[in-house]
């Protein structure tokens, strides 16, 4: 039977490959970068995407221990770019961030506006601690054909749910709404998220000014 999918989702998804070798400095690197930022909450308000979990300011980039971990995003988004056949481009991290979540604690559903990809990588993944929901905007949530279906897939579910391995990397472009389910383990669940944007070379694109690998 022929089918033609009009509506393709890109998500990718790789492993950092040099995790047990770097996983203890980027630990230290974001504890450090959350105690900072609990010391200058008074006066820099920190955005919140946890649900009663914990979150740092949006710069964790800027640390020196995550050097090597937004290095690979960097490179790896500029492949995701060529897989999309973007224009030549610049490839910033806009911002980044980690989340910091106990039992019970989930996150927030959101999609990042005027930015082209949004990114996660999991530190920390105790069992049960959370899958991560990508919305699907392709099926509108009302549709009854979700009913007919014991097992669903991208063609009929309104959300997908990827489970996090630890020291893996996933992105996805920033119109996607998304979320996490709550930890249901004893231990903390730690993930580093951060927004890519893209300037081509002829000056279309995003206006922006961010780390970038050089």
């Amino acid at each position: 039977m022929g089918m033609i999918n009009l509506y393709t989702i890109p998500v990718w998804e790789t492993e950092y490959p040099e995790f047990e070798r770097d996983k203890e400095s980027f630990s230290k690197g974001v504890e450090e970068y959350f105690l900072e930022s609990e010391r200058d909450k008074e006066t820099h308000k920190i955005y919140n995407s946890t649900i009663n979990g914990k979150t740092t300011h949006r710069g964790l980039h800027s640390h020196p221990a995550l050097t090597p971990l937004f290095q690979f995003a960097c490179e790896y988004a500029m492949m995701t770019a060529d897989h999309m056949k973007f224009k030549p481009r610049d490839v910033f991290i806009v911002s980044s961030w980690a989340d910091i979540n106990d039992t019970r604690e989930a996150m927030n559903a959101e999609h990042i506006q005027g930015e082209t990809l949004s990114g996660v990588f999991y530190l920390k993944v105790p069992p049960k601690s959370g899958k991560l929901c990508l919305v699907n905007p392709a099926i509108n949530p009302m549709w009854v054909g979700q009913d007919l279906v014991d097992e669903k897939t991208g063609l009929t579910s309104s959300t997908v749910k990827i489970e996090p391995i630890e020291g893996q990397m996933y992105f996805y472009p920033s119109y996607l709404p998304h979320w996490v389910e709550p930890n249901q383990h004893d231990d903390s669940r730690i993930s580093i998220a951060f927004t890519v944007a893209m300037v081509a070379h002829d000056g279309s694109g995003s206006d922006v000014h961010g780390w970038r690998n050089n």
